[in-house]
């Protein structure tokens, strides 16, 4: 893999698999990737939307594990308002899942990328430079229902 510095933009990662155990809340949670792409994670998934606050990886992961693909954004590197409205925007206008007719996209902050924007599905990173539409609905439409466990 490469080294946090490294990390390119604009390239679908293959990120090895950190298995999908079902942990207790109180449970820490540690991760070989930053952002994690599987891995141990709560019971509860997260819902489609958008989220002011940051979501734990142990609810977003849940989400990964049932196919949805996940956007996280650094708030610290973007430019604010721009951003957070195409990210806004991707949730009126991705597709709905094939397999259960639902969207299935979920968008949080995270702190500590090392680009401003990733999008990750079960085992797949991509980094972004800024809120790239197309590169994310292109990803969403490839890794949709891509999870491990069937579920709307």
């Amino acid at each position: 893999m490469f080294a946090a510095n490294e990390i390119p933009a604009g390239v679908v990662l293959n990120v090895p698999n950190e298995g999908r155990l079902h942990v207790l809340e109180t449970d820490p949670l540690v991760y070989a990737f930053n952002p994690p792409a599987s891995g141990p994670h709560f019971e509860t998934p997260a819902e489609t939307g958008f989220y002011c606050e940051a979501l734990s990886p142990g609810n977003w992961l849940h989400s990964l594990e049932h196919g949805n693909v996940v956007v996280l954004f650094d708030e610290s590197a973007s430019n604010g308002v721009c951003l957070e409205s195409t990210l806004r925007w991707l949730l009126l206008v991705a597709p709905p899942s094939p397999a259960f007719g639902n969207v299935k996209l979920v968008v949080t902050p995270y702190s500590g990328l090392p680009h401003p924007v990733a999008v990750v599905a079960w085992n797949r990173q991509l980094f972004l430079q800024d809120a790239d539409a197309d590169a994310i609905l292109n990803f969403y439409d490839t890794y949709v229902d891509q999870g491990p466990e069937a579920a709307p």
